[in-house]
């Protein structure tokens, strides 16, 4: 089961000068400029724009699923490598400037009551682009181990605002025995998003 946290989205807004009225809530603010030569005069408007952020309105929009394909029984076992699991998406609209963090916790995989024996189920993440107007970017990690243990997995700095996604996502799975009856084995990941860094 995927639990991922989802808020209100931030709400915006927009304050302008009178556009018509002489005088404004800005008057005072005015530049005036005067050329008697050419009978010229000038005054210079204000405009204003107040964006607010929400408290909470953090969201995890996307998490990856992770497929290690069919697999012969075999005396013995390497390490299984999943296909590409999709990428972390996070829109973030509190205008805290604390960025955020999500961590990540595998399940035991099962089948009919029988359960795989695992040895180490890890997670990596490529980091994203920078966007090019906010700076702002997520962070990956590479080899994290996240087999019942709850871990960091990616990482917001404080200029990720908006909607990101992290790069290519995908995960190893290796076995601690080679006693393994035939059959599907199905586990889940609890992704869970949190503001601010990580607390140590």
């Amino acid at each position: 089961m995927k639990n991922f946290t989802k808020l209100n989205l931030a709400v915006a807004t927009l304050l302008t000068a009178g556009a018509l009225a002489p005088v404004s809530a800005f008057a005072a603010d005015n530049t005036v400029e005067t050329n008697d030569t050419e009978n010229v005069q000038k005054i210079t408007g204000n405009t204003k724009i107040t964006f607010e952020g929400t408290d909470g309105a953090l969201t995890l929009n996307q998490v990856p699923n992770f497929d290690f394909d069919n697999h012969k029984l075999s005396k013995s076992y390497d390490t299984f490598e999943s296909k590409n699991g999709g990428t972390v998406k996070v829109t973030d609209l509190t205008g805290s400037g604390k960025g955020y963090f999500v961590t990540a916790n595998a399940s035991d995989l099962t089948n009919n009551g029988a359960t795989l024996q695992t040895k180490s189920f890890n997670f990596t993440a490529a980091n994203s682009a920078v966007d090019e107007a906010t700076k702002g970017q997520i962070t990956g990690s590479t080899d994290t181990p996240i087999f019942k243990t709850t871990t960091k997995i990616v990482e917001g700095n404080a200029d990720a605002t908006g909607t990101l996604e992290s790069g290519a996502t995908s995960a190893k799975l290796t076995l601690s025995g080679n006693n393994v009856k035939a059959g599907t084995y199905t586990g889940t990941i609890d992704y869970t998003l949190s503001n601010g860094p990580q607390q140590s």
